[in-house]
C-alpha cells in the first residue's frame, strides 16, 4: 500500500546530472559492502595483514561479493565439501593484496570461524618452518614446544600443520590466504600453492599473484580488472577537500590518465591531502608529463611523511 502510494522513485525525485549519478553510485556502493568485523575470538595468524580501508575501501563491492560466491557458496552448506581455492589475478597496481585483506576483514569472523591465516608468500622465503610453526601453534596451543624444541624432537611441522587443518576444518571453515604467490626464475616451473598451504582442498584458500594460477577444475581464477571511473574519482579524492577544485570531467580525466589504477590513484590521493601537489598542477600533468614520473615525484614528496 505504501509502495502505490510512491509518486516516484529516489530517482526520479534525485533528477538527472553527473553529480546524482555518482551520489546514487556511492549510496549503493556503500550499502552491498559488509563493513570490517572484529576478529578478535578466532584462532589466527595473520602477520602482515593490512588493516581494513573501512568507508575509504571504494569502487570494489562487486568484486567481494565474486570472491565470496567463488569461495564459499559455490562450495554449498555441506561441511563434507571440499574446500574451495580461487585466484585473484592481475599485473602490479590492481589492488589484489588490499581485495584480500578485505575480504578477510569483512567476511572472514562471520564465514570462516575455525581459523584465519595469512601467508605472504613473496616475502616467507626460507622463514616457512617457522610460519608453519606459528599457524600450528595457533590450532593447537597444547602441546605444541617453541620452534627450536620443536625441531630437536624431529616433528615435522608441515605434516602436522596440514593434519591440524584438516581436523580444525572437518567442522567449520578455514580461510587461509596467500599473498603475492611469486613469479618462478626464468625457464623454471612456477610452485604449486601446497608449498605454502599443506592441506589444499581442506581450507578454503584465496591467493594473489601477477601470475595465471588457474589450472582445469583445479583454481577458480578470478582476474581483476581496473576501477570504474566513478570509483577512480572517489578515491582519488577521498578524505580532502579538492573535490569541488576542479570539474568532474576534470577528475574523469586525470583518473584516465594513470589508467585508473588503484596503487596510482592512492599515490596521488595522498599527495593532495598532504598538499604536496594542488588540484590544478596535477590537471596540468595530465596534458604534458609523463604519468610515471608524476607519479614517481608524488612518492617522493610523501616520504617522511606517511608509511
Amino acid at each position: 500500500q505504501r509502495l502505490a502510494e510512491c509518486q516516484g522513485s529516489v530517482r526520479e525525485s534525485a533528477g538527472d546530472g553527473r553529480e546524482v549519478d555518482l551520489a546514487l553510485a556511492t549510496l549503493l556502493e556503500e550499502s552491498s559492502l559488509p563493513p570490517p568485523r572484529n576478529l578478535s575470538g578466532i584462532p589466527q595468524d595473520l602477520r602482515g595483514l593490512p588493516k581494513s580501508l573501512h568507508d575509504g575501501f571504494v569502487g570494489r563491492a562487486t568484486d567481494l561479493w565474486r570472491i565470496h560466491f567463488a569461495l564459499s557458496a559455490m562450495r554449498g552448506e555441506s561441511a563434507s565439501s571440499a574446500a574451495l581455492t580461487g585466484a585473484l589475478h592481475a599485473g602490479g597496481g590492481f589492488g589484489k593484496t588490499r581485495l584480500a585483506a578485505e575480504y578477510l576483514w569483512r567476511f572472514g569472523p562471520t564465514h570462516y570461524p575455525s581459523g584465519l591465516f595469512w601467508v605472504n608468500a613473496e616475502a616467507a622465503g626460507d622463514h616457512l618452518t617457522e610460519i608453519f610453526h606459528g599457524i600450528l601453534k595457533t590450532l593447537r596451543p597444547e602441546g605444541i614446544p617453541d620452534l627450536r624444541a620443536f625441531i630437536q624432537a624431529g616433528r615435522n611441522v608441515r605434516d602436522e600443520l596440514a593434519w591440524a587443518l584438516r581436523q580444525s576444518s572437518a567442522q567449520k571453515p578455514i580461510l587461509y590466504i596467500i599473498d603475492n604467490v611469486p613469479e618462478p626464475e626464468p625457464s623454471t616451473s612456477p610452485h604449486a600453492l601446497d608449498e605454502w598451504c599443506p592441506a589444499i582442498g581442506h581450507v578454503t584458500v584465496l591467493a594473489t599473484s601477477r601470475l595465471s594460477l588457474a589450472l582445469p577444475g583445479d583454481i577458480n581464477e578470478l582476474p581483476i580488472d581496473v576501477l570504474k571511473p566513478s570509483a577512480a574519482i572517489a578515491l582519488l579524492t577521498r578524505g580532502s577537500a579538492v573535490r569541488t577544485q576542479l570539474t568532474e570531467s576534470d577528475w574523469e580525466r586525470i583518473a584516465a590518465w594513470v589508467g585508473h589504477l588503484p596503487l596510482a590513484l592512492d599515490v596521488l590521493r595522498a599527495a593532495l591531502h598532504a598538499r604536496a601537489l594542488s588540484p590544478r598542477d596535477l590537471l596540468r600533468c595530465v596534458d604534458t608529463e609523463s604519468v610515471t614520473r608524476e607519479v614517481d615525484a608524488a612518492r617522493e614528496a610523501l616520504c617522511g611523511q606517511i608509511p
